[in-house]
């Protein structure tokens, strides 16, 4: 048993003196006892809200499990990737003993360089993908407002940036 578990009318009967536990009295308690009733509805859902809030972390597969809750409880197809990382050329000094020839571009094997400029811009893109199918964006009550307000909700402060993906 919860302790949020209360069943009202079973409250008021187990409550009530032996003599008056009739059907009128048992009625005209539980009119009194409306708004404490309808509090407690409200009570309850706002637990069971915070309840699965708490259980979800910001870990992929419990963001997936929050997305596909949301927006496609029946196929679960929404998921989430990492970007894709460009390949870096790393240069040596030659004391480090990890020599990279570098070749001319008649030689025939070019060796991209990257600019410091490009080498942040690529490190400030995406750090993750929410994909999600199309199927999913037709349905009524999706919006890409309320995607970006679930992931925000769930993703890690430092995981500041994102895209969302439609396929």
């Amino acid at each position: 048993m919860n302790y949020f578990d209360i069943v009202y009318s079973r409250l008021i009967e187990m409550l009530s003196p032996v003599l008056l536990r009739k059907r009128r009295w048992l009625a005209w308690m539980n009119i009194l006892i409306t708004p404490t009733k309808w509090l407690y509805d409200v009570f309850t859902v706002n637990r069971l809200a915070n309840v699965y809030f708490v259980n979800h972390t910001s870990q992929v597969y419990s963001m997936e499990a929050v997305l596909n809750d949301t927006f496609d409880s029946e196929a679960r197809r929404i998921y989430i990737t990492d970007r894709s990382y460009p390949e870096y050329v790393w240069l040596f000094i030659a004391l480090e003993l990890r020599p990279l020839p570098l070749y001319l571009g008649s030689e025939g094997n070019p060796v991209p360089l990257f600019t410091a400029a490009e080498v942040i811009a690529a490190d400030s893109a995406d750090v993750f993908i929410v994909n999600i199918p199309e199927a999913v964006t037709l349905a009524a009550g999706y919006s890409e407002a309320r995607v970006r307000a679930v992931v925000e909700q769930y993703r890690l402060p430092s995981m500041s940036a994102y895209s969302i993906v439609i396929f």
